[in-house]
């Protein structure tokens, strides 16, 4: 694993070598965790225990300018001498803290370096069994020397391109460059599979939500149908390894 630049993208995360599907790539403790969302205090103290190694590497982590903005206006920042520091310690905090399912609240270094795409190659995931906030990355099919390495940073990725764009946009003020969203015939093509899962999930919930007493075979019979027509898409679209399935 290596990190590179490139056009339009900045840092990104690259294979040095081939990469075996189900391979762990990533398995990593937080640089930083709190029991729970902090205010800019525990932040601030939470950054300030690290030791300074981890400080350079936290503040190297990617951060948006409309979030240090916003967290120069913070009361709790005026008067300040390292007001500024105090500021993008919180942008960078608001741009890569993970919650994890106890609650805890983890800032991660490698797993925030890995590059978004709507066709991830890796899934990163909380895994407790290796310890309190440890995030694993993990490849989802085989990868190829040289291959940039990206996940999907919103759960609904299986959603049509406007929307995906729509939702990252208001998550990381960022316009999504991949393969999927691009103005191809490939992508055009990919985004009516999509909207055609959309279509099926949608149609699948609804019947799971009618009082059971309502469901009769049939409806059995036609949510099966539909199941089996979402995996073909899924795996049509190469995503169904991303979905944890196989």
């Amino acid at each position: 694993m290596d990190r590179g630049t490139q056009e339009k993208k900045g840092l990104g995360v690259f294979a040095k070598v081939n990469i075996p599907r189900g391979t762990r790539i990533v398995a990593e403790a937080p640089l930083m965790k709190l029991d729970l969302v902090g205010d800019s205090t525990t932040i601030w103290k939470a950054f300030r225990k690290l030791k300074p190694l981890e400080k350079e590497k936290y503040l190297g982590l990617h951060y948006l300018e409309c979030d240090l903005d916003y967290e120069l206006t913070n009361p709790a920042l005026e008067n300040n001498r390292q007001r500024h520091r105090m500021a993008k310690v919180l942008a960078i905090y608001r741009m890569n803290k993970s919650i994890c399912h106890t609650g805890t609240v983890v800032v991660s270094y490698l797993p925030s370096r890995f590059n978004h795409s709507c066709l991830p190659n890796t899934k990163c995931a909380e895994n407790p069994n290796l310890g309190d906030g440890v995030l694993t990355v993990h490849a989802v099919r085989d990868i190829k020397e040289g291959e940039e390495l990206a996940y999907s940073y919103v759960p609904d990725f299986l959603k049509p391109k406007d929307q995906r764009q729509e939702k990252l946009f208001w998550q990381g003020a960022f316009v999504c460059l991949c393969e999927a969203c691009s103005d191809s015939d490939f992508a055009s093509s990919m985004d009516q599979k999509r909207q055609e899962l959309s279509r099926l999930d949608r149609r699948v919930s609804d019947r799971e939500q009618k009082p059971r007493r309502k469901r009769v075979d049939a409806s059995k019979s036609s949510v099966l149908k539909d199941l089996e027509q979402m995996e073909a898409l899924q795996k049509d679209l190469g995503l169904h390894e991303a979905l944890g399935l196989t």
